[in-house]
């Protein structure tokens, strides 16, 4: 089970990082137009090429990982990220995070939650209530408080989902005696809506029926 938080989407950093690889790469280049000239270029010109090698698997790894906490595939991100460290990093600093139906109104919900009791928390700052310090340990602690709460209602709502495809599926009488053909099952094996004998095909997801 992932464990959601609410600073999961703070990636903005990594397109400080993918810009930073860009410019590596046009400085090394620079400097490798003008080696031979003395021995001082032709080391910096060694040493900016290692560093903008080196940054393409530090940046995959990083693109893997971020892209893990987005809900994004992050084998394909390591990857992309390897031979397209900057583009990678760039593209995922604007992605936020992605969750099903369901499960993003629940975190909506309690990240509502969340910046609601931050704000109680900055207006009792502003009126002395409490010192800064106090401040940042009621906030850790509301942040913590509510996603834990988050995480449970997450959990159970899996669970649920789990347990409703494991349901066995109902089957209604495929031949009956007066010859007239119904369908197969009082619910589409496919996506769980009911039908009746009436549907040819799901009014859902358009399955055929009969």
């Amino acid at each position: 089970m992932k464990y959601y938080t609410f600073e999961i989407r703070n990636h903005k950093w990594i397109f400080y990082l993918g810009v930073f690889q860009i410019v590596l790469a046009f400085v090394a280049r620079y400097f490798s137009s003008i080696t031979g000239q003395s021995s001082s270029i032709n080391i910096s010109s060694a040493v900016l090429d290692f560093v903008w090698i080196l940054s393409f698997p530090i940046g995959a790894i990083v693109a893997g990982i971020v892209a893990y906490q987005l809900n994004r595939v992050a084998l394909f991100w390591g990857i992309f990220g390897l031979f397209f460290s900057p583009i990678a990093l760039i593209i995922l600093s604007f992605k936020k995070l992605y969750l099903n139906l369901e499960i993003n109104l629940i975190y909506r919900k309690y990240e509502t939650e969340y910046f609601r009791a931050i704000a109680n928390h900055r207006k009792d700052l502003e009126k002395g209530i409490i010192s800064t310090n106090g401040f940042h340990d009621k906030k850790l602690i509301s942040k913590n408080e509510i996603e834990i709460e988050m995480n449970h209602k997450i959990q159970e709502l899996n669970e649920k989902i789990i347990e409703d495809l494991n349901k066995p599926i109902k089957e209604t009488n495929l031949y009956p005696t007066n010859g007239e053909t119904k369908v197969a099952y009082e619910k589409c094996p496919a996506c769980g809506v009911e039908v009746t004998n009436e549907n040819e095909e799901c009014p859902e997801c358009g399955l055929k029926l009969k």
